[in-house]
């Protein structure tokens, strides 16, 4: 009796565990990173839009630098409100791109009768020495399975999302007028959500580890719904 309810109970957890894992939900992030974030002196920076129609107030910029500023934080860098104290300016742009429609086809089989089968002769039922009783007309049970098949089509949008964010030597620019790109990280995107205040999280928290690295060459990081990176960011 105890390993019947053992072993019930294992399926049950392995049933919840299965069910859990299809309801989780994955974005995919490419990041594509160059550069290095050495700096001989303090890494004090101010963050700007390239975007000559987004100031620094404005919410959905502050939000997503908001994202930017932790990040940086544990590679050692601090913001500032005055960009006579920073010695690196940070630019940042992000956007979406238009509505990508996309087909695609899927096989859906098709049932029917494949044939027929006689029915079943008399059971052990019928009394010894006495002879089956056998109806009229032979009995006959239809057979079904798959008599072919058919395409169907789903038609179905993604949007490309995106995130540049580059530093450059500040202090240099402010002394010799001379513009030297310290690193650049670029976050990528592929997805049916148009929505990029709730994706742009994900995005940063994927490429927490190589923003202000050089990856060599465009890495792809899957980062589930649930991602804690994602909660310590907001």
């Amino acid at each position: 009796m105890k390993k019947l309810v053992l072993a019930v109970s294992l399926v049950s957890l392995m049933v919840i565990s299965m069910a859990s894992c299809a309801t989780t939900k994955f974005l995919t992030v490419q990041v594509d990173s160059i550069g290095s974030d050495i700096y001989q002196t303090e890494k004090t920076y101010i963050a700007v839009s390239t975007d000559k129609d987004v100031e620094a107030g404005d919410l959905r910029f502050r939000e997503y630098a908001g994202y930017i500023r932790k990040v940086l934080a544990k590679k050692g860098y601090r913001e500032v409100d005055s960009s006579d104290d920073a010695n690196i300016i940070v630019y940042l742009t992000y956007g979406i791109g238009d509505p990508e429609q996309h087909t695609y086809a899927y096989s859906v089989p098709i049932y029917g009768q494949i044939g027929i089968a006689p029915s079943p002769g008399p059971g052990p039922g019928t009394p010894p020495g006495q002879a089956p009783h056998n109806p009229p007309f032979k009995q006959f049970n239809p057979v079904y399975g798959i008599i072919g098949s058919t395409t169907k089509y789903e038609n179905y949008t993604t949007y490309f999302r995106y995130c540049k964010i580059e530093a450059f030597d500040f202090k240099l620019l402010k002394e010799t007028n001379t513009e030297k790109q310290l690193w650049s990280t670029i976050i990528t995107s592929r997805g049916k959500s148009d929505d990029l205040r709730f994706v742009m999280p994900y995005m940063i928290a994927a490429a927490e580890d190589y923003i202000a690295t050089d990856t060599d060459k465009k890495v792809e990081v899957t980062i589930e719904e649930k991602d804690e990176r994602v909660v310590h960011l907001k």
